[in-house]
């Protein structure tokens, strides 16, 4: 099967889950994230005093309200994250649970008919497409999924973000997925403020053997970010206690950062059945 089959494969598949799972919730849980200022009216009792417009109503003598209609058309900016860590898996790959949540991401808007783009990033700017809308679009969105081979090994957050400023013009909605394998503290300034400008979420990816490597005794691991092969002995209680406070210590600062810059974050594992998560954590933000 070629890429072009895959791809349209996939799409049909995501097309059949989207409007399944997530129609419904995509649109609830973006709605309102892009608005245009229509009118100023009257202040009727009941209205948000928030949306008093001060300047009008000192002019006027009486309270007056910004009236704002909800864009027809969102564009839904995707970063998806193909460093070499994403090729771990201890079932399936990372790599591969972030193209099935892409897909079905791209065709929920799709199916809304929304803009949606892509970039994928290492430590490089892997592919950019930018955004477009109908089902050509997001076949192809999902052929760029498949087809690149990343150049880059490490993960650079902060670039990924850094590009979606230059890509994303007018407000929109900016979805992070990423394992994260990056020192908070490079991308958590410019993630903050891109979410002040637009609706910016994360999902965190991991794997069951990221949170506890099972005693496998003398073994070769192999980095696939630096590219460093060390042996470790995983029966060593000692490193095992290393490695868990490793891991509970990056844990600790990446949802700090997350928190800092006020971004929703949705942790994945390659072993979940995400479908579920993924639209529980739509509807919970349209709850926000």
């Amino acid at each position: 099967m070629n890429s072009y089959e895959q791809a349209r494969r996939i799409e049909i598949k995501a097309r059949r889950l989207a409007l399944a799972a997530l129609a419904g919730e995509y649109r609830s849980a973006f709605r309102g994230s892009g608005l245009d200022f229509d009118e100023v009216r009257p202040y009727t009792p009941g209205d948000d005093i928030r949306s008093i417009n001060w300047q009008v109503t000192a002019r006027m003598g009486q309270p007056y309200i910004k009236r704002y209609v909800e864009e027809r058309q969102l564009t839904l900016l995707l970063l998806v994250d193909v460093s070499g860590s994403t090729a771990f898996g201890s079932g399936r790959e990372k790599r591969d649970l972030a193209v099935e949540i892409t897909a079905v991401l791209a065709a929920a808007a799709m199916f809304n008919q929304d803009r949606a783009g892509l970039i994928l990033f290492s430590n490089r700017i892997e592919a950019l497409a930018p955004p477009g809308q109908g089902r050509q679009h997001t076949q192809r969105l999902i052929h760029t999924l498949l087809t690149t081979n990343p150049a880059g090994q490490g993960t650079n957050v902060d670039l990924a973000l850094q590009t979606a400023e230059r890509v994303l013009k007018q407000r929109g909605v900016i979805l992070l997925i990423s394992d994260f394998l990056a020192p908070p503290e490079a991308y958590q300034p410019r993630l903050a403020r891109l979410n002040r400008r637009h609706d910016v979420r994360t999902i965190w990816l991991g794997d069951p053997w990221e949170q506890s490597l099972p005693n496998l005794g003398l073994v070769a691991l192999h980095d696939a970010e630096t590219g460093e092969k060390i042996w470790l002995d995983t029966a060593d209680p000692a490193w095992q206690a290393t490695f868990a406070a490793r891991r509970t210590a990056h844990h600790t600062a990446v949802h700090h950062a997350l928190r800092r810059a006020q971004t929703p974050c949705l942790t994945l594992s390659t072993a979940d059945d995400w479908l579920p998560s993924l639209a529980r954590f739509l509807a919970l933000r349209q709850q926000d």
